[in-house]
This record gives C-alpha cells, sequence and structure tokens, in this order.
C-alpha cells in the first residue's frame, strides 16, 4: 500500500476494536496519516493490511498479547502480525520455532511462517507501530501509532479477565511499561524475554518457555503447513 492508502485502511478497521478505545478518533487517524506521508511521501508501505491483528481477534476474544516492534521491512515479509510471515526463515520465526521443538519433542516445524492459526485462538500479534515503508526498518517509529497501540495495551490491561502479556525484547518492555505508566498492576502473567532475533547466545526464553506458561490459553503447537 502507498500512504495515500492509510486513510482507506483506517475506514475499514475493525469495528469492535473502535467501540472500546474511545482514543481511536477521526483525529487520531488524521494525524497518523498526515505523519506518514510526511515520513514516505508516496513510497510503499507494509503491511497490505496494518489492523489484520486486530482483525483476527476481537477485544473480548484476546487471551495473550504477543508485542513485536515495528513490521518486517522486507517486501513481501510483513502480513500484518507481530513475528508472521510468509516462511519461517525469518530469524526470529527460527528461535521461536526452535522453542516449540524443545517444548514438544516430536513437533516438527512447518515452512510457513504464517501465525493465523495463533491468532484466531485468541493470540494478538501486536507490532506497537502498525506500518514500516518498504526496506526502512522502524521508518514509522515516531509517526503516532504507540497512541493507539498504547491504548490498546491499557483497555487489555484493565478487562477483567486480562490477557497474558508476554515482551520480547527490551522494546516491547519499554512500551508495555510506558503504555502503562499510572496504570495499577496488571492481574495477569507479565513474562519478559529477550528479543528471538540474532540470539546468538540462545537467551531468548532462557527463563523458562512462554509457550509452556501460556499452553492453557493457547495451543501455540497448532501450526503447520496445511
Amino acid at each position: 500500500m502507498r500512504p495515500d492508502e492509510l486513510p482507506r485502511a483506517f475506514a475499514h478497521a475493525p469495528d469492535a476494536w473502535r467501540a472500546v478505545l474511545p482514543e481511536w478518533d477521526a483525529a487520531l487517524e488524521q494525524r497518523i496519516s498526515d505523519a506518514v506521508r510526511r515520513v514516505s511521501g508516496s513510497a510503499p508501505m507494509a503491511p497490505k493490511d496494518p489492523f489484520r491483528a486486530l482483525r483476527l481477534v476481537s477485544p473480548e476474544q484476546v487471551r495473550v498479547v504477543i508485542f513485536g516492534q515495528d513490521p518486517y521491512p522486507g517486501a513481501g515479509h510483513a502480513d500484518g502480525l507481530a513475528f508472521s510471515a510468509p516462511t519461517s526463515s525469518r530469524p526470529s520465526l527460527r528461535r521461536i520455532f526452535d522453542i516449540l521443538e524443545a517444548d514438544r519433542p516430536g513437533w516438527r516445524r512447518p515452512r510457513s511462517g504464517r501465525l493465523d492459526a495463533w491468532a484466531t485462538q485468541g493470540a494478538l500479534l501486536l507490532n506497537p507501530t502498525l506500518t514500516v515503508e518498504v526496506g526502512k526498518i522502524n521508518s514509522h517509529g515516531r509517526v503516532g501509532w504507540q497512541l493507539l497501540t498504547g491504548a490498546i495495551v491499557r483497555w487489555l490491561a484493565q478487562r477483567p479477565q486480562a490477557p497474558a502479556f508476554l515482551l520480547w525484547g527490551s522494546h516491547a518492555q519499554r512500551f508495555f511499561d510506558a503504555s502503562l505508566a499510572g496504570a495499577p498492576p496488571v492481574a495477569a502473567p507479565v513474562l519478559t524475554t529477550r528479543h528471538p532475533s540474532n540470539d546468538f547466545h540462545r537467551r531468548f526464553m532462557a527463563e523458562g518457555s512462554h509457550f509452556q506458561a501460556t499452553a492453557d490459553r493457547i495451543d501455540w503447537w497448532v501450526l503447520t503447513d496445511a
């Protein structure tokens, strides 16, 4: 998509999320759209559907939240879900699948890197920044997306049955803390670890598997090539 198509994407964003977020209004949409145009002009951006993560799981259905950072910047890599990609060759996905294999001996990693099967069970795979200019990592990191995604975090954290929050990397942890500054403690599991990308020292989930800890909420091993 192109920056001038973002207002149309906003117009087709999921109504269920709009309904629970008073911060999500026309002024915020205009602010983000204008900022994206200033940064990227008419350059291509990704993903095609910035709100796909919200489209696959409604507010009340969220059982686990996993934070990324911003979408994969490579052309054709981002699909609207944090960490998800057409193939499992991305470094982050390889490490994620390493943990799944260690947790469940005999589980076979799929060639596909798409994580839709997690989302349809209630895993919100949320990038704090919902778009990126193709080829330029974190290019939209300061256009205002966190005003919207931070509101999502606050609403979920205050829900009577709050989801578990899985914070992978320092960026995710800072975003989570900033979003909930001054808010009451979250009455749900909040698990932290380093980011799975470039994990040369194998420290991702060295503290313990987040998948095992939340297996009562999501069947993480449901991923297949089917």
